[in-house]
């Protein structure tokens, strides 16, 4: 009886321990949840404004803190000497001179960019954000500052062709950060109308890690944004097999009623933009020569603010 019982203890010691070790390693499948509209909050959150005037704080300080998650090269990532580098990091330093401010980056996961922001941790946020109806029903966005076209990326020997249809994706595994426009767009328009079940669609909340998934066979697909796929393939071992699902405008992000912040922002960044500055960064960081950069919507004009009527 004993040894039946100690036979049985240790086949259900070495189940458990085959389970622990079969999860290490791999993103797990997705529960079935919301489409994600925010980093960092859900579309059933009401927006509040930070108290304070952000660009007051910064100005008095001296400098703008900037969010942005470091795990999405060539926009943004950690270079050989362990600082924070890539084509957004750039930018927001770009625009920060026009504006007389230091620039304070602060790396966080990139679903908890919304939170901060929120939270008054960071007065700005800038990491690839594409704009969307349910994030700006969240917070402030700038002016486009980018359009980027997005890709799929399988291994360099996948035995499948280029994808030419969201359909063929179907019995494939795919992979996309957590919180990124991909895991949204996946939701819709895989899960959704069940190209993909629930255990197929693949969230990670770090790139590198889904990249190595797919080195190892472990997703079959990864979408991202066609520069940092290309710079993925420019290190070997993966190849885009789909291009252009849906083009996505990226703009930087802040809490809502930063209206101040918003407006100079917005007027560096056409300072930047007018003076060769953010193509000179495109080419240099994404290799994306001028002529070839997706024109950006023309920015909505702002009406000037009101002069009060002197007294009579």
């Amino acid at each position: 009886m004993k040894s039946t019982l100690r036979r049985s203890l240790i086949v259900l010691a070495l189940a458990l321990l085959a389970l622990a070790l079969a999860a290490c390693g791999r993103a797990e499948p997705t529960p079935t949840a919301l489409p994600t509209s925010l980093p960092g909050a859900t579309p059933t959150e009401t927006p509040t404004a930070v108290t304070g005037d952000a660009w007051a704080r910064a100005q008095a300080a001296g400098k703008l803190v900037v969010g942005t998650s470091a795990d999405y090269p060539p926009f943004e990532y950690y270079d050989q000497n362990f600082a924070v580098d890539g084509f957004d990091i750039a930018l927001i330093r770009a625009i920060g001179q026009r504006l007389g401010l230091q620039g304070e980056i602060k790396d966080f996961a990139f679903d908890g960019l919304g939170g901060a922001l929120h939270l008054g941790q960071i007065d700005l946020a800038i990491s690839a954000i594409s704009v969307t109806p349910e994030r700006e029903a969240l917070v402030d966005f700038s002016n486009i500052y980018y359009v980027s076209v997005p890709v799929a990326l399988a291994r360099s020997d996948a035995q499948f062709g280029q994808i030419q249809q969201v359909e063929e994706l179907a019995g494939m595994t795919v992979g996309v950060q957590r919180g990124s426009v991909y895991e949204t767009w996946a939701r819709a328009n895989l899960l959704e109308p069940g190209i993909l079940g629930e255990s197929d669609l693949y969230i990670y909340g770090d790139m590198n890690q889904a990249i190595k998934d797919l080195q190892r066979g472990r997703v079959d697909v990864v979408l991202l944004d066609r520069p940092v796929a290309q710079d993925y393939v420019a290190q070997g071992g993966v190849k885009i097999v789909a291009e252009g699902l849906q083009q996505q405008q990226y703009a930087m992000a802040m809490a809502k009623g930063q209206t101040a912040l918003q407006r100079v922002v917005n007027q560096a960044l056409g300072q930047v933009r007018d003076d060769g500055t953010v193509a000179q960064l495109v080419e240099q960081y994404l290799g994306i020569d001028e002529e070839d950069i997706v024109p950006v919507p023309t920015p909505t004009a702002v009406p000037p603010t009101a002069t009060p009527a002197p007294p009579t």
